[in-house]
């Protein structure tokens, strides 16, 4: 099986945010978080988790465990 690990990401804020997930450099924000909403999820070691606002400025809670 290949390696995972576990994130958690929650907006905290009061704007939506955006998470990619990818491998690469695309970067392809596909989940979409409203405030007080959470994604968790196991995840490929190699992913690069990003989170970003579409417009505005936001705050998260995030973690991530191996």
């Amino acid at each position: 099986t290949a390696a995972r690990d576990f994130v958690y990401v929650k907006n905290t804020g009061s704007q939506e945010v955006v998470i990619s997930l990818t491998t690469d450099a695309t970067a392809k924000y596909v989940i979409s978080l409203a405030a007080d909403e959470a994604f968790a999820s196991e995840i490929s070691t190699s992913a690069n988790v990003r989170v970003k606002t579409l417009s505005g400025t936001s705050t998260i809670e995030h973690f991530s465990e191996t």
